[in-house]
């Protein structure tokens, strides 16, 4: 059985929806998957997607401070060293 529910949005302050209703090919699909991912939320406590965005990015940028390695600059002659290339001979 099929219910049909309606409801109101406003067109300034609820412009974002609109705007991605109108981007969506099945209104009534995208509307349903919205609803069902809000009582999710609620029902369990997860996170929403933008929320779990955001905590992934802070922590990026704390690995991204904590994996610095330093540069060291080496000058090169462009010659092997010669301990360099007796290594090398060991390995056959």
């Amino acid at each position: 059985m099929k219910v049909t529910l309606s409801f109101s949005i406003d067109t300034k302050r609820d412009e974002i929806m609109t705007q991605w209703l109108d981007r969506q090919r099945n209104k009534s699909e995208s509307i349903r998957g919205a609803i069902y991912a809000q009582m999710e939320y609620e029902e369990v406590g997860s996170p929403r997607i933008v929320d779990q965005m955001n905590r992934m990015e802070a922590m990026m940028g704390e690995l991204r401070g904590m994996l610095q390695i330093p540069v060291v600059q080496v000058e090169s002659t462009g010659e092997v060293p010669p301990d360099i290339i007796e290594n090398m001979k060991k390995l056959g």
